[in-house]
């Protein structure tokens, strides 16, 4: 997934992204972003 587009549906659609992450020893983890509308906060989880 590139980061133009994660940042275009956080920013413009209001999406919550789930990212894949290799951690290079053949394990992958997931990362949630969501933004917060209320701050204007991206939030990584």
């Amino acid at each position: 997934m590139h980061l133009e587009r994660v940042h275009e549906d956080l920013k413009n659609k209001g999406k919550v992204v789930l990212m894949p992450i290799n951690t290079g020893h053949g394990h992958w983890v997931s990362m949630m972003i969501s933004k917060d509308n209320d701050t204007n906060k991206i939030i990584f989880t």
